[in-house]
């Protein structure tokens, strides 16, 4: 009775989670999937049952999943968190985060995997345009015929552009995580700092 109860509980928490759960058994298929994960990536239910989780993965992200595997079934891993992506029905990837917890048998080799999908599309993107302005930032920096700095809002030097060396003859990286204050402390005693920099 008592089993009959607690398997009936994990039923409703797996398909009732607010994040794609997925059970997969050490050949790699799925056993298991409850309607999040159905909905993340465009499938029904009996189209991914039985199915290999490297069927569905972008093919950029299949020889690591291959790797996963390995190490899953031959009982290198209990638990890990990985970054993958899923090729949604319609076509489109999908960022997720894995989290993964492997359920022994009682002579300590894996019997199933618990895996918790987490979409991360937006977040990805997000550091994929933060990268493509930094890059378009060196770009332009490297390019002008000033030199140019960046601070944190610490106000630490965390940039200088290869032009200062050209200029200056001197290395620039000497500046990295310092303060103007740190460089030149007579000057930030003057009014004009106080005014600016605060």
């Amino acid at each position: 009775m008592a089993l009959s109860e607690s398997e009936a509980r994990f039923r409703s928490v797996f398909e009732n989670a607010g994040v794609g759960m997925v059970l997969v058994d050490t050949d790699g298929r799925r056993q298991q999937v409850n309607s999040a994960f159905c909905e993340l990536v465009g499938y029904r239910k009996e189209e991914l049952l039985g199915q290999s989780i490297i069927a569905i993965t972008h093919p950029e992200d299949r020889e690591s999943t291959e790797r996963f595997l390995e190490d899953y079934a031959s009982g290198r891993i209990g638990s890990v968190k990985k970054e993958k992506r899923y090729i949604h029905k319609k076509g489109h990837t999908v960022w997720v985060l894995l989290t993964v917890s492997v359920v022994e048998h009682l002579n300590g080799n894996p019997s199933l995997a618990v895996v918790q999908v987490q979409v991360i599309t937006e977040r990805k993107r997000a550091e994929a345009a933060l990268r493509e302005s930094e890059t378009r930032f060196r770009d332009f920096a490297e390019s002008s015929s000033d030199w140019l700095w960046e601070m944190d809002e610490h106000l630490r030097i965390t940039y200088v552009s290869e032009r200062y060396r050209e200029i200056t003859g001197f290395d620039s990286s000497i500046y990295l995580g310092k303060t103007r204050r740190d460089i030149t402390p007579e000057d930030t005693n003057s009014e004009k700092w106080r005014q600016h920099y605060g």
